[in-house]
């Protein structure tokens, strides 16, 4: 894919770095207003032209990537006006895009929201969740009562997460798929969930990841992991990982390049959460047309890319405010037993 650069400087060379993880992008050129930069002619090995060239691409097959943190939503307008219809941000999480990420939202919630209560009631079937810790950074009940019911379901048997943190939901998985992979952060790096444990001043439990001959774990950043490694047909991803905008487009397209036809991919944090702008932007730019098979839930967090044959399968809609006095409900019965685990 063709691809022109709006913005030279520090969020231009960080939109580059990953662009250029990614094989299939061709960087043309980059734009910038300074006219400065104009003259110096280079950045990252590549000329920069004036915002004034971009018209003679416009009837072309060219992504703009915006990387002007400050000034996105006048850019994003400035292209919108001269016909780009390809536009998608990069590089930095700062960005003020609330239109569009409401937009989005709105959109999926109307049109692509699976009725997450007559899902998981499909054949009657109860669900049962191992050793739940319910710490922080940790997902939810209906986060791995959703996960679990996918593998039941579709009878999913390899399963592969990105951001494992202290093993919960792949434990959780781990009860019906057969084989189970984790790509997460070493322990003692930097970006792991210790140092997040520790700016946070919260328990560390990162050390206590199960251990089950059906759980393969690769301490890894997810963004450079060489995935040829698991010799595996993976049924179902979940992506749950690095929040950041860089972080997801980076593991979304990760993932896409080796998700076989049928594979159901799950984020988490997609939307109602500190992350979700990030990531449902991510997701959407990274995927492109793609992004038609996404859907979200209206009961947790989580959102999915759902394969064409299996779309009719999933009970759509969503429950909105009415008078009526009488309506359904879905309710749980919940029992919890409690017991202690010892970290060492």
């Amino acid at each position: 894919m063709d691809v022109i650069i709006y913005g030279a400087g520090k969020e231009g060379k960080e939109a580059y770095e990953t662009l250029m993880q990614f094989p299939e992008n061709n960087v043309l050129f980059f734009v910038d207003k300074d006219e400065d930069k104009q003259r110096d002619k280079w950045f990252c090995g590549h000329e920069v032209h004036s915002p004034s060239v971009l018209t003679n691409y416009v009837n072309k097959e060219v992504r703009i990537v915006v990387s002007a943190r400050g000034y996105f939503n006048d850019v994003y307008e400035y292209l919108l006006n001269l016909g780009f219809k390809d536009i998608v941000g990069l590089g930095s999480s700062e960005w003020n895009e609330k239109r569009r990420i409401k937009q989005i939202y709105g959109f999926l919630n109307k049109k692509r929201c699976i009725d997450l209560g007559a899902f998981l009631m499909d054949h009657g079937s109860s669900i049962s969740l191992p050793e739940i810790p319910f710490v922080n950074g940790g997902s939810g009940i209906l986060d791995y009562a959703f996960l679990l019911k996918l593998a039941q379901k579709y009878r999913l048997k390899s399963y592969l997460e990105i951001g494992t943190y202290i093993g919960t939901s792949i434990n959780v998985m781990s009860t019906v798929c057969n084989r189970c992979y984790g790509i997460t952060a070493p322990i003692g790096a930097d970006y792991s969930m210790r140092e997040w444990c520790r700016s946070k001043d919260i328990m560390d439990y990162s050390s206590a990841l199960v251990k089950k001959d059906n759980i393969h774990m690769f301490y890894s950043n997810s963004r450079c992991f060489d995935y040829s490694v698991i010799d595996d047909d993976i049924d179902l991803f979940f992506i749950d990982g690095d929040h950041s905008y860089n972080g997801v487009y980076c593991d979304t397209k990760n993932i896409f390049n080796i998700r076989k036809e049928s594979s159901i991919v799950v984020w988490h944090d997609f939307q109602q959460s500190d992350y979700g702008d990030d990531v449902v932007l991510a997701v959407k730019d990274a995927l492109g047309s793609e992004f038609d098979n996404v859907y979200v839930t209206d009961n947790n967090i989580c959102g999915i890319y759902i394969p064409k044959e299996l779309q009719y399968e999933f009970p759509k809609g969503t429950r909105r405010f009415n008078d009526n006095k009488e309506y359904d409900m879905y309710v749980y019965d919940v029992k919890i037993q409690p017991k202690m685990v010892r970290i060492n």
